[in-house]
């Protein structure tokens, strides 16, 4: 090649390089300038007491190019609220940015400004700082009593028992900028609190067990300033506490009563923050084991009456309203008024007598207190008639008034007389029992008035036309008085009917439930029995296992003389005697 024309090559190779790398130059290398701008990674952050927050700082010219900090000032205009330092450890590598943290320093909130300082730039953030813990008041109130904690371990290890004593109530008080809201709730441990008052300043709680540890409440909010306006705050944990279970603190007195006597008359009142239930479930008053009969309740008070008397025993009311919460059950402080009641109990305000005490004569029950009445009508407020229980057994009513019970008496024995349904003055008790015991005996009960044999048969009068009946009441045993005869002429030619009604399910399983037959014969035999081989009752039907025994016999002609039997199968031979009532009809 001709060297002349390989020099031209060569420079326009060169020429051509250089106008390449003039291409790829900064186009702004010429407009770099000294530091215009001081920038943070935020404008705002929110911590908690005790807790910090990384912030870092940028040097920037105006074209956005980072620049060395250099040497950078922090400051916070309330270092009462947040604090702020360097990170002298962990340095950002060029220098091209500088970072410090910001630290909450109190547990009451607040709001300050955090400023950066570098190259005669400033920069600055709003710091907000929230509590790490309740910030207001915490304390524990009402009387001090003792309480248990008894933790299961797993086996072999034994429970873990912690017992304390503390009050029973919790009160939380808020702070000028931390309040409560109305949907603020208080949990010990998982379990919610029973509220007894809130508002935005003030919560009063307890708690539904024995408890020791933080308490949370929820849903505060802090008022902050005006660039960031009230602020929720979720939970927030207490000091630790103890706290014996939720305990009544109302009170209780005995007085008397001018139908039960001298202190059978219980007064309860409700503390303030709590109510008694008026609606259902209605509130209720227990005393030791025994269930209070409630004559009067309203929101504040109950009052009533026992049945059985107690001594020494503790309160509990049930279904009561704390602070609008509705508790199943409250007992009454170790120190309470309700703690130690001591109350008679409430009698039938009347008698129980018989003439002579036997078996078949008429128990007579009456009313003697007043604005008092037996239930003698389904009609509200009753619901159902009154009913007289002697010896365990309902008795046979056989008339009722207002005020006078007669009947028959089930069994024999001895024991007190129990009523239920005792209308007094519109509030119905459930069962009032006599004080005094009353004796039903045995004694002139044999062949009284049914007789033993066909031969000494009762003769039943009353029976002298179609549609007659007769109803005999009379009693059996199981040995000496087993059986029972009556007998009548048959007035028509027609059928007779019969209904033996008794104690007992008829099983003749026990002596609390014989088996008791009932045959009818116009023939005996050969020695003089009416058995269930004479029995013109089709299949023995009335001398099955039931209760009432119901036969009717197959026709018969006028002038038959007719038998009657009763039999009775009690579970002892040692069974005391009982009541039955027989009714005959002809047809």
């Amino acid at each position: 090649m001709n060297m002349i024309r390989q020099g031209k090559i060569w420079l326009a190779a060169g020429l051509l390089a250089i106008g390449t790398m003039s291409c790829f130059d900064d186009p702004t290398s010429g407009l770099r300038g000294g530091a215009s701008q001081l920038n943070l990674d935020r404008a705002a952050i929110t911590v908690t007491a005790a807790t910090s927050v990384g912030i870092l700082a940028y040097l920037q010219d105006q074209q956005g190019n980072p620049l060395p900090v250099g040497s950078i000032t922090w400051t916070s205009s309330a270092p009462s609220v947040a604090t702020v330092s360097p990170d002298t450890v962990n340095l950002i590598p060029g220098g091209s940015s500088a970072r410090a943290f910001i630290t909450g320093a109190s547990n009451q909130p607040g709001v300050t400004t955090v400023t950066a300082t570098a190259g005669g730039f400033s920069a600055s953030l709003r710091v907000t700082v929230l509590p790490e813990t309740f910030p207001g008041v915490t304390a524990i109130t009402g009387t001090a009593g003792p309480d248990t904690i008894i933790a299961i371990r797993p086996a072999p290890q034994p429970p873990d028992t912690t017992i304390f004593t503390a009050g029973d109530t919790v009160q939380l008080v808020a702070t000028a900028t931390v309040k409560f809201t109305t949907a603020s709730t208080v949990r010990f441990g998982v379990t919610p609190a029973y509220i007894i008052r809130q508002n935005a300043d003030t919560i009063i709680a307890q708690s539904r067990a024995p408890y020791t540890g933080t308490v949370t409440v929820t849903a505060l909010t802090y008022a902050g300033v005006s660039e960031t306006g009230p602020i929720d705050i979720a939970s927030l944990q207490t000091v630790s506490v103890e706290v014996q279970r939720a305990r009544f603190t109302g009170t209780a007195t005995v007085g008397n009563d001018p139908n039960f006597g001298a202190n059978t008359f219980l007064t309860v009142t409700a503390p303030a923050g709590t109510a008694f239930n008026t609606v259902a479930p209605l509130s209720g008053v227990t005393i030791g084991s025994a269930s209070l009969v409630v004559l009067s309740r309203s929101a504040t008070t109950i009052t009533g009456i026992l049945g059985t008397g107690q001594t020494g025993q503790s309160l509990m009311v049930t279904n009561v309203l704390v602070g609008g919460t509705r508790v199943d059950s409250l007992r009454a402080g170790s120190t309470a008024a309700g703690s130690a009641v001591t109350i008679t109990a409430s009698n039938f305000p009347g008698t129980a007598t018989t003439p002579s005490g036997n078996l078949i004569d008429t128990v007579t029950v009456t009313i003697t207190g007043a604005g008092v009445t037996f239930c003698n009508a389904t009609a509200a407020p009753c619901g159902s008639l009154s009913v007289v229980t002697i010896n365990g057994l309902a008795a046979t009513v056989l008339s009722r008034t207002s005020t006078v019970i007669k009947a028959f008496a089930q069994r024999t024995g001895t024991g007190t007389v129990s009523v239920t349904r005792v209308n007094v003055s519109g509030t119905v008790i459930p069962t009032l029992s006599t004080a005094a015991s009353l004796a039903i005996t045995a004694t002139g009960e044999a062949n009284e008035p049914g007789n033993q044999s066909s031969g000494t048969a009762t003769a039943v009068s009353g029976l002298s036309a179609s549609g007659d009946s007769a109803v005999i009441w009379a009693a059996m045993d199981a040995v000496s008085d087993a059986r029972d005869y009556y007998t009548f002429s048959m007035p028509v030619t027609g059928t007779v009917s019969v209904r033996l009604s008794f104690f007992g399910t008829g099983s003749g399983n026990d002596d609390d439930n014989p088996d008791l037959d009932v045959v009818i014969c116009t023939t005996l035999s050969g020695t003089g029995v009416c058995g269930y081989s004479q029995d013109l009752i089709s299949g023995n039907a009335a001398s099955s296992l039931a209760n009432p025994e119901v036969g009717t016999s197959a026709s018969i002609a006028s002038g038959t003389t007719v038998f009657v039997r009763t039999y009775s199968y009690y579970g002892t031979a040692g069974a005391v005697p009982g009541l039955y009532r027989l009714r005959i009809r002809v047809d």
